[in-house]
């Protein structure tokens, strides 16, 4: 499952695929992109223990049914406006510390 959802700067793909889950997030104006998952926010949404490291990397490897309730619950808190602008601002924040990647090569593209 892939759903991609568009703010105000950037554009998230949440992606559930069997037992792979992550949430992408690309810079409209950049089009720098990167993996968001295990940004403080989002497992906090999640209900994720931060300091679990099963969910250190980018993408994580979890059940099927933990994948899919994972995506469903990104859906959620992603299309809602007020967490959306919160979460893009930590973004703003993170994108100027570096590691962002160039999107070309990447799967997504914002819509």
């Amino acid at each position: 499952m892939r759903d991609s959802i568009v703010g105000g700067k950037y554009a998230f793909d949440v992606v559930s695929d069997g037992e792979m889950f992550h949430i992408e997030a690309v810079h409209l104006q950049s089009l720098r992109c990167s993996c968001i998952n295990n940004l403080n926010p989002i497992l906090s949404q999640l209900g994720v223990d931060p300091e679990d490291r099963r969910y250190e990397d980018s993408s994580w490897v979890v059940s099927a049914e933990q994948c899919q309730r994972f995506y469903y619950k990104a859906v959620a808190f992603l299309s809602d406006a007020g967490f959306r602008q919160y979460v893009e601002a930590i973004l703003d924040e993170d994108r100027a510390l570096g590691e962002w990647e160039s999107q070309l090569g990447s799967a997504s593209t914002p819509h």
